[in-house]
């Protein structure tokens, strides 16, 4: 068999068109084998997401003394089953509780809440922190239950957390 060169090819690149129509041939039921795959990826959802427990969206704002927490992280765990949900403080304090998803919410029922904002401490030369500490108080960060929140089954669970440096105020 004699191949055709195509004299506007760049030495040493690849073409599937250089090989005639059998490649041509494979190349195309190569992609409708993939488009075919990739359309089944859209079919209803696995055993795993059917057997998740029903969730109810929860959002809600974290202040430090009459300030607004920005990267806080604020974690719902449930008391009646094993989940935790989270969520991220912005610059308004805002956070809205994620479990599965983005935004899907939390397992109805009582939580043990814990707010942390963890920062580095430093860098070294790569880059890399060399540690890190907690900028609000620990007494919101254990797990001894000082924080709780009830979510319940309706849409809209709303939460504010107000958390306070506990220091002696001027009389």
């Amino acid at each position: 068999m004699i191949e055709i060169q195509n004299p506007n090819a760049i030495p040493g690149s690849y073409s599937p068109f250089a090989r005639g129509r059998r490649s041509v041939v494979r190349w195309c039921v190569l992609a409708l084998v993939m488009i075919s795959a990739a359309g089944g990826c859209s079919r209803k959802a696995d055993k795993w997401v059917q057997r998740r427990p029903p969730l109810f969206r929860g959002s809600g704002t974290v202040t430090f003394d009459g300030v607004a927490v920005e990267g806080a992280v604020v974690s719902f765990a449930s008391l009646q089953q094993n989940l935790t949900a989270v969520g991220l403080t912005d610059a308004q304090g805002r956070f809205v509780l994620k479990t599965f998803a983005p935004d899907d919410g939390a397992v109805a029922g009582e939580h043990r809440v814990r707010i942390t904002k963890i920062e580095a401490t430093g860098y070294d030369k790569e880059g890399n922190p060399l540690g890190q500490v907690n900028r609000l108080p620990e007494q919101y960060a254990d797990e001894s239950g000082k924080l709780q929140a009830t979510v319940e089954t309706k849409q809209g669970n709303v939460f504010r957390f107000d958390l306070t440096s506990g220091k002696p105020s001027a009389q």
